[in-house]
C-alpha cells in the first residue's frame, strides 16, 4: 500500500462494556513489533493514539507492509480484548498472525497452534506452510501463504493448542486486508449488547420527574407490584436471535436479533399529560440507543415505532423494538 493510513483499533471494557478511553499508566504498549519471516525486531512500533470513542489507532510505513511486520498490542489489565495481533503487509506480501493465550489471560508458553484444514477452492487438501514462531516466548506465530496457496484460493483453519484460550481461527487467501488484527475486534455478544443497553436506560431520567431514573423491572418486582408503583420502569428482551450465513471464515458469522425494550408508566392525572411525558420518554430513550457507542461491530436501529398498553393495574407499558445486527462467533450446538 502506497499510502499507509491510521488503522482503527475499537476496545471496550470488560464487563462495563464501555469504550476504553482512558487505560491504565504505561498502555497501550507494544509487546512485539517485528519481521514476520525472521523474528527480527523493527523498532518500539509506531505511536498508538486515542482517535475518541475508544477508537485506537497506529500508522504502519509502507516499509512495515513490504517486509512484512507483525504486532501485537496490549492495551492493559483491564481492557477487551486485552492484546490484539496484527499482520501488517501490503498487497504482495499477504500472512496470518495469531497470538495464543491462556484461558486466565497470560501469554501462552506451551505447544504451537496446528493447522488441520488447508484446502484449495475445490474442496482439494494442501500443504499448509510451517508457522515461524517470533523470539522471545511461544505466544505470537506467523503463516505466509505460497504464490500458489494464493493462486488455488486456500481456505483453511488454525487450532489453538490444547488448553489454550481461543479455539480456533477461520483464515483464507484472496481477501486479507493490508492490515489485519486477531482477535477480530468486531466480536461480541447479544448478552454484552443487552447489558450495555440495560445500564444505559438505568442511566435516563423520567419526564415525570427528572430527578428519577427508569427502575429496572425483575421477576420479582414487576410493573405493576409495590416496588414499582408510582414510578416509572424499563425491562430488556430478545426475540428471534438467528445466526446468518455467508462470512468466509470459519468461525464468525453476522448475528440479529429482536431487542425489545418496555417502558412502564405508573398512572397519571390526566390523559393529555400522560401522553406528554410518554412521548418525552420515548423519543430521549431512542435518541439514547441509536446514538449510544455500542461495542464495536453492533448496529442498532428503531425497527418497529411504539404501541402501548394499559394492565390491570392501570399501568401504562409501552414497548419499543429495535433491529440488533452484530459480529459474532459461530456457536455449535
Amino acid at each position: 500500500m502506497t499510502d499507509p493510513r491510521s488503522v482503527p483499533i475499537v476496545d471496550i471494557t470488560d464487563p462495563a462494556q464501555g469504550p476504553l478511553t482512558s487505560p491504565q499508566v504505561s498502555y497501550p504498549q507494544w509487546l512485539d513489533y517485528r519481521d514476520a519471516n525472521t523474528g527480527t525486531s523493527r523498532g518500539p512500533g509506531p505511536a498508538i493514539t486515542h482517535l475518541g470513542f475508544g477508537v485506537w489507532g497506529f500508522k504502519p510505513t509502507a516499509e512495515d507492509e513490504a517486509t512484512p511486520t507483525v504486532g501485537l498490542i496490549d492495551f492493559g489489565p483491564t481492557a477487551y480484548p486485552r492484546r490484539v495481533a496484527f499482520a501488517i503487509h501490503d498487497d504482495t506480501h499477504e500472512f496470518w498472525a495469531v497470538h495464543v493465550e491462556t484461558p486466565a489471560g497470560a501469554l501462552w508458553s506451551g505447544a504451537a497452534p496446528t493447522v488441520p484444514l488447508y484446502d484449495d477452492a475445490d474442496g482439494n487438501p494442501r500443504t499448509p506452510p510451517a508457522f515461524v514462531v517470533m523470539p522471545g516466548g511461544t505466544y505470537l506465530y506467523t503463516l505466509t501463504p505460497t504464490a500458489a496457496d494464493k493462486a488455488a484460493s486456500v481456505h483453511g483453519r488454525i487450532d489453538g493448542p490444547a488448553g489454550s484460550l481461543v479455539r480456533y481461527w477461520g483464515i483464507e487467501t484472496g481477501r486479507i486486508p493490508e492490515v489485519v488484527a486477531t482477535p477480530p475486534l468486531a466480536l461480541t455478544t447479544l448478552a454484552k449488547i443487552v447489558g450495555s443497553c440495560r445500564k444505559k436506560l438505568a442511566s435516563v431520567a423520567t419526564s415525570r420527574d427528572p430527578s428519577q431514573t427508569f427502575r429496572e423491572h425483575t421477576t420479582n418486582h414487576p410493573f405493576d407490584g409495590s416496588a414499582l408503583r408510582g414510578a416509572d420502569g424499563f425491562d430488556v428482551t430478545t426475540r428471534n436471535e438467528l445466526q446468518q450465513q455467508g462470512f468466509g471464515l470459519t468461525a464468525v458469522r453476522e448475528w440479529e436479533a429482536s431487542l425489545v425494550v418496555r417502558l412502564a408508566h405508573a398512572p397519571f392525572n390526566t390523559e393529555p399529560v400522560r401522553q406528554d411525558w410518554l412521548t418525552e420518554d420515548v423519543e430521549r430513550v431512542v435518541d439514547l440507543l441509536e446514538s449510544h457507542v455500542w461495542p464495536s461491530g453492533t448496529m442498532l436501529v428503531l425497527h418497529t415505532g411504539t404501541s402501548s398498553s394499559r394492565n390491570e393495574a392501570n399501568v401504562w407499558v409501552t414497548e419499543l423494538v429495535f433491529r440488533v445486527v452484530w459480529v459474532g462467533r459461530v456457536r455449535f450446538t
